[in-house]
C-alpha cells in the first residue's frame, strides 16, 4: 500500500499562473508531500514509530531552527515566521515584526533573487505543503515558454535541494 509504514505519499499540483507584468514571469507551482498514520498492520502507527502529525510538526521545527542558507542558487535573504509573527533577514540578522493579529504554522522564506516558497501543513490532512514562487525575464510573449521552462527546472532544482 502506497504510504504505508510512514513511507511518504509524494503528490504534485502545477498551477502554471503566468503574470508578465514589466517585463517578469512568475511561476507557482505547489508541491504536496503526504504522510500517512499507517502502522504495519493497517490498525494505526506502530509504537516506535512517529505519526504523520508528528512527522510534520518535526519537518516545521527543523525549518524554524535551520532554515536553507541558499536555494535555486541564491542566498537566502528573508524568513517570514507566522507562528511567532517575526520576519528575519538572514544577512544582516536585523528582525521585524510582521503586522498581523493571529498566529499560523506558516513559514515563508524569500532569495535575494526574489523566489519565494511557502511551506505549512495541511489544516485537515496529515500533509505539508509547499508553495513555489520563482522568477523569470520575459521582453516579449516568444519568451513566455524558454521563461517557463527556466521556471520549472529552477523548482526541480529547489525541490532536489530540500529533498522532495
Amino acid at each position: 500500500m502506497p504510504g504505508g509504514d510512514g513511507e511518504p505519499v509524494v503528490g504534485q499540483i502545477q498551477l502554471d499562473v503566468l503574470l508578465v507584468k514589466a517585463g517578469e514571469l512568475r511561476l507557482h507551482d505547489v508541491f504536496i508531500v503526504g504522510l500517512l498514520d499507517v502502522g504495519a498492520d493497517g490498525s494505526g502507527v506502530a509504537p516506535c514509530q512517529k505519526s504523520g502529525a508528528e512527522e510534520i510538526q518535526q519537518i516545521m521545527s527543523d525549518f524554524r531552527s535551520n532554515p536553507p542558507k541558499e536555494l535555486g542558487g541564491s542566498p537566502m535573504e528573508w524568513v517570514k515566521d507566522y507562528q511567532t509573527l517575526v520576519s528575519k533577514n538572514l544577512q544582516t540578522g536585523e528582525e521585524q515584526k510582521i503586522d498581523q493579529k493571529t498566529t499560523s504554522n506558516v513559514l515563508q522564506f524569500f532569495t535575494k533573487e526574489g523566489t519565494k516558497i511557502s511551506v505549512r501543513p495541511s489544516g485537515t490532512e496529515p500533509k505539508i505543503k509547499f508553495y513555489f514562487e520563482v522568477k523569470g525575464d520575459v521582453k516579449s510573449r516568444e519568451d513566455i515558454a524558454t521563461a517557463e521552462k527556466i521556471a520549472d527546472d529552477k523548482i526541480d532544482a529547489i525541490m532536489e535541494e530540500l529533498g522532495l
